[in-house]
């Protein structure tokens, strides 16, 4: 059986399932970004020095002479975190094809949707990326970057979710594009 065909078979998702998954989407990324801070502010980094396990032949913490205990389980956390993400992540996938099913023009969503498990598994490659090179500066700023990118498309996600079918139409006034413009470049900047 066809996978479409088991998603055509859900119920369609009211507004307000996919609005709540779309902030969920948005929480998580960005629970993920201020978890990532906290092991970087903590300095638990390498509180898990392998990746993807903690240790060698260990998924966990484990107890380690040159690894303080809270380090490991700030890093541990943080790992776990991913799974709430990737379930969410999956979440929205779902819902958001379950509606494209019934309204084919809503490809944006279906495609915001789709990059929120895979900004994921991107995620897990840099961090890995990230332990294996023992916090190269510059693999840290990448992970960072790609967690408030994901924040970003979350956000867009959620208003993809409440765009509705109609043709789209400009929000913002002509005359203040320029300024959004001009704010969208410093922030990019800033980052």
């Amino acid at each position: 059986m066809q996978l479409s065909s088991l998603v055509a078979r859900l119920p369609y998702p009211s507004h307000a399932v996919q609005r709540a998954l779309a902030v969920a989407a948005i929480i998580t990324q960005g629970g993920i970004g201020v978890t990532g801070s906290i092991v970087r502010v903590t300095g638990s980094g390498l509180g898990c020095p392998t990746w993807p396990q903690c240790f060698p032949g260990s998924m966990t913490p484990v107890e380690h002479p040159e690894y303080a205990m809270l380090n490991q389980w700030v890093e541990y956390g943080n790992r776990l975190l991913t799974f709430v993400v990737v379930a969410v992540a999956a979440a929205c996938v779902v819902v958001a094809w379950r509606v494209f099913l019934d309204h084919p023009g809503r490809t944006r969503l279906l495609a915001l949707a789709w990059v929120m498990p895979a900004g994921v598994v991107v995620q897990a490659l840099i961090g890995g990326i990230t332990v294996m090179t023992h916090l190269l500066w510059w693999t840290v700023a990448i992970h960072f970057l790609a967690s408030t990118i994901l924040v970003w498309l979350a956000v867009l996600l959620h208003r993809a979710f409440t765009e509705g079918d109609e043709p789209p139409r400009p929000r913002v006034p002509t005359r203040s594009r320029p300024v959004l413009g001009a704010l969208v470049a410093a922030l990019a900047g800033t980052l």
